[in-house]
């Protein structure tokens, strides 16, 4: 979790980093896979610098770490995919916990400011916006609105998303 004053200055310092490693954005991880992803040239050293520099921005820069797990097999055991496929998936249910466990945090400290998220674009956008949009209707009926913006873009033009990349 990133607070909003420093996103420019986390982009800014990414970019910069990738230069000084000469990698070209965006970083995935997928990419450093051998011998054919785009960054698989990279020796063991240069990865390892590159990733200690770019884990110590993102340790610089957040807030807090919140984590929500929910294992495929456990969920598709509850939730069939016959019935549920194209409602609820494994990771809507997790960004739904992310939800709830961050306005728990928002609302026990009175300095933080609403949550506001930015997902990459994925096949699973419109069960993402629709826990959203679940959530901040049970916010608003009870009156506590910690839940900020909720925005779907592309890891290509926002650093923090790769950053999220890393660290997932």
């Amino acid at each position: 979790v990133f607070a909003q004053k420093g996103f420019f200055s986390f982009s800014y310092e990414w970019g910069r980093i990738a230069a000084i490693h000469k990698v070209t954005l965006p970083i995935h991880m997928k990419e450093f896979a051998r011998p054919h992803g785009r960054l698989a040239y990279l020796s063991d050293d240069e990865r390892r610098l590159l990733f200690r520099d770019l884990v110590t921005l993102i340790n610089r820069n957040k807030v807090y770490s919140l984590t929500a797990v929910v294992e495929n097999t456990d969920f598709h055991q509850h939730f069939p995919k016959e019935l549920f496929h194209g409602y609820m998936g494994p990771a809507p249910l997790a960004f739904l916990w992310c939800l709830v466990l961050n306005h728990l945090n928002v609302r026990s400290h009175e300095r933080m400011a609403p949550m506001a998220y930015i997902v990459a674009r994925s096949d699973v956008n419109s069960q993402l916006d629709d826990c959203y949009n679940f959530w901040r209707s049970y916010e608003v009926r009870r009156g506590q609105e910690h839940t900020g913006a909720f925005v779907i873009d592309d890891p290509l033009r926002v650093n923090a998303l790769q950053a999220a990349d890393m660290v997932a």
